[in-house]
């Protein structure tokens, strides 16, 4: 039986993300960082928050129930020790993707370098929307789907959702410039690695 709940989130998701994205991929051509451009930057920050509306809409069409849902996503007093496992566990795959890269194919630290300032003021919106959009991720999807599967596969399930959500970024002018140094097997480890990071937690 189709979960409906799964349905509606996945659809709304996606369409509103994809629609924002793209668009915001269609009108940006050079590789001026995105928060610089008010226009820009609501385009990227609202398709980013759309696991989260998505999630209360589900929610709204579906069972109603609310409270246990918001329970769930908003407990943070737990041992600081799974946080500093996430994020120890999710800096080591980035870093040793680079490793890796290097010794495939050129080292690539000499040619971040200048631009790792310029990401500064975008890692802190990754972690404030990023942080939000689990919601949906890890507050929604996750566990309606290990009603039906087990952990290690709802977890690889929704790495690869989410990877896949993330295409029209890399269709962005910017984002593009800083991805393309990665190639996709990578980014995709990442993203998966991040998801069971996120299920620790």
């Amino acid at each position: 039986m189709v979960n409906k709940k799964v349905v509606l989130f996945l659809t709304f998701t996606f369409g509103l993300t994809w629609l924002l994205w793209w668009l915001l991929a269609f009108l940006k051509h050079d590789n001026s960082q995105i928060y610089s451009n008010p226009m820009f930057f609501i385009l990227f920050a609202i398709g980013g928050l759309a696991p989260t509306i998505a999630s209360y809409i589900s929610i709204k069409f579906s069972d109603r129930n609310y409270k246990s849902f918001n329970k769930a996503v908003w407990k943070w007093r737990i041992n600081i020790l799974y946080y500093l496992f996430c994020i120890v566990s999710v800096l080591g795959v980035r870093y040793l993707s680079i490793a890796v890269y290097g010794l495939i194919f050129k080292p690539i630290w000499a040619d971040i370098t200048p631009q790792f300032l310029s990401l500064l003021p975008l890692i802190f919106l990754m972690i404030l929307f990023g942080g939000l959009e689990e919601f949906g991720w890890r507050g929604l999807l996750l566990p309606e789907l290990n009603k039906k599967f087990n952990l290690p596969i709802s977890a690889i399930v929704v790495g690869l959702i989410w990877g896949l959500w993330h295409l029209p970024l890399f269709f962005i002018q910017w984002i593009k410039s800083i991805s393309c140094r990665f190639p996709g097997v990578f980014n995709l480890h990442c993203r998966i690695e991040f998801s069971f990071s996120m299920v620790v937690l």
